[in-house]
């Protein structure tokens, strides 16, 4: 997963914003989030892809696949266990399909 400098500009600067702007709210109900980074993915044996995140940052990964089967060529999606903080997340591919390409979802709630 790549971040282009100008991505990681306009994040950096709304993290710095939501740091220094006054709120009402308490501090214990209000806390930062951000998608997790540091993040890896790749196929595991014929059935299966994973993914790790270094860093949650408060958000959840999974991993994905997309999944081919040899012999009518159908793609379908296969999609992992949600992770936070650590651990592998594991996409399987259901039937004969094999993983043709394998990637990692983020979300930060």
């Amino acid at each position: 997963m790549r971040t282009t400098p100008r991505a990681l500009l306009v994040g950096l600067a709304a993290v710095g914003v939501m740091l220094v702007a006054p709120s009402a709210a308490s501090a214990s109900s209000v806390e930062p989030k951000a998608h997790p980074s540091d993040c890896h993915f790749g196929s595991d044996g014929e059935w299966r892809t994973w993914a790790m995140c270094e860093h949650s940052n408060g958000g959840h990964y999974r991993a994905i696949a997309n999944c081919k089967d040899p012999g009518t060529g159908n793609v379908t999606t296969a999609e992992g266990n949600w992770q936070q903080g650590g651990g592998m997340s594991f996409a399987y591919c259901h039937g004969a399909s094999k993983p043709s390409v394998p990637g990692v979802e983020t979300k930060y709630n």
